[in-house]
């Protein structure tokens, strides 16, 4: 079964585009809050939130998630299960010039 199969090592872990708007300068944390699900959203001064949960099973491994604005939250409710499907698909399968181990 494909799920047997060892996976592909990437060897090469930056990012190959430039999709996400930059924030204009740097920022500092101005805030810090807890949210469910043991998140800890740091507010920054150019107006980034950083979520931050802690994974014990992460052991060195940081896993990084950029999102932007819209998203699933400017989709009616009819249409979650296909987003669901499609955001799935792209993570596991890649999405653009990146693989889906990147």
């Amino acid at each position: 079964s494909a799920y047997l199969q060892a996976g592909e090592k990437p060897s090469d872990m930056n990012a190959k585009a430039e999709g996400f708007l930059q924030p204009a300068e740097e920022g500092s944390i101005v805030s810090m809050r807890q949210a469910p699900g043991g998140f800890q959203v740091y507010t920054l001064s150019n107006g980034v939130d950083v979520w931050f949960q802690k994974d014990a099973k992460a052991g060195g491994r940081a896993y990084i998630y950029f999102t932007s604005q819209g998203g699933k939250a400017a989709l009616d409710k009819s249409l979650y299960p296909a987003y669901e499907l499609a955001a799935m698909t792209a993570v596991r399968s890649g999405l653009g010039e990146f693989s889906g181990s990147e």
